[in-house]
């Protein structure tokens, strides 16, 4: 079946609030694309048939080294709570980034039954990134399932943007929370559909409510059809989907007015669809032309294909 992602921007879910659902007990699954796991078998990485919703795997940092594991756990015996954890032997995975109130408090919260860490760190208006200190601290003995309590507390720089999380460990992880102050946000069941279309991957639109779990600081304005999302260089534009599935081929979907000089000699990303660092995306680059580029996530890519010439203006297009 041929998959269509349709993109005419996303959805703004900042509250008052503290909590973000981010699946840390990695409960919710989905099925990872065996043509995933058959190049991760190639770069000496094993990789279990399914995996927790919205964690994706550091696939550059594991492709170098070999060896490592990533393998949920579906064991009540094993896992702290719940049935299912998640096993790193060493491995990282980490979540897509997260909008953030500047100079607000991040509180992180996890067990695991081996060293543990956590990077935590932040996208600033400047384009730079910066880590946020101090790292997670092991605080007492382990219980009876040999895991160990972690938490970290950190301030977010007064310039910041968009929160980044990596997690890596050499045992179970399992019951992570992440509280933000002025920010809650609940991640979405993957497995339910996003759209009427069964074959839809993912959808944005200003004109429908949009899925649980999205994530944006841009504004709604009219748009060609209807509202559209307005989205500056400083804003964090996110949608959950089920992009597991991106391997089996599709269709990318959007209109699109610029905001910048036609040429401008910028790149400028127009769709990044990944999971796990395998995916599709558009952008327009410095020499006037809109390309496609994907990759599986290991060691093939399609490089860059030129698709047409870009059209000055500020139009839609």
């Amino acid at each position: 079946m041929r998959h269509r992602t349709c993109l005419v921007l996303l959805l703004a879910t900042a509250a008052l609030g503290a909590h973000l659902d981010v699946n840390g007990s990695f409960e919710r699954t989905a099925a990872v694309a065996p043509r995933f796991i058959a190049e991760a078998e190639k770069a000496k990485v094993a990789v279990s048939p399914r995996l927790p919703q919205l964690w994706q795997i550091n696939y550059g940092m594991l492709s170098g080294r070999g060896g490592s594991s990533i393998q949920l756990v579906d064991d009540p015996a094993r896992a702290r709570t719940g049935r299912c954890a998640l096993e790193l032997k060493p491995a990282e995975v980490f979540l897509p980034g997260l909008p953030v109130k500047p100079g607000s408090q991040v509180r992180i919260h996890f067990f695991a039954t081996g060293p543990a860490a956590v990077m935590l760190g932040a996208w600033l208006s400047s384009g730079k990134a910066q880590n946020l200190y101090p790292p997670p601290v092991a605080a007492g003995k382990a219980d009876e399932k040999g895991y160990v309590e972690y938490t970290e507390t950190a301030l977010v720089p007064d310039d910041a943007l968009v929160l980044s999380f990596s997690l890596g460990a050499d045992g179970l992880v399992d019951d992570l929370s992440i509280d933000v102050d002025g920010l809650a946000i609940v991640a979405p069941d993957l497995a339910e559909p996003v759209a009427d279309a069964a074959d839809t991957l993912a959808l944005a639109t200003g004109d429908a409510p949009l899925v649980a779990g999205s994530a944006c600081t841009a504004k709604l304005i009219d748009g060609l059809f209807g509202k559209a999302w307005q989205v500056g260089p400083e804003e964090l534009l996110q949608v959950p989907g089920r992009y597991r599935e991106l391997l089996g081929g599709g269709t990318l979907e959007l209109w699109l007015r610029p905001h910048w000089e036609g040429a401008d000699e910028q790149n400028h990303p127009l769709i990044d669809l990944s999971s796990d660092g395998f995916g599709l995306g558009l952008m327009r680059d410095q020499y006037n032309h809109v390309s496609f580029y994907g990759s599986d996530g290991w060691t093939n890519g399609t490089g860059i294909v030129l698709s047409q010439h870009w059209m000055f203006g500020n139009r839609w297009g």
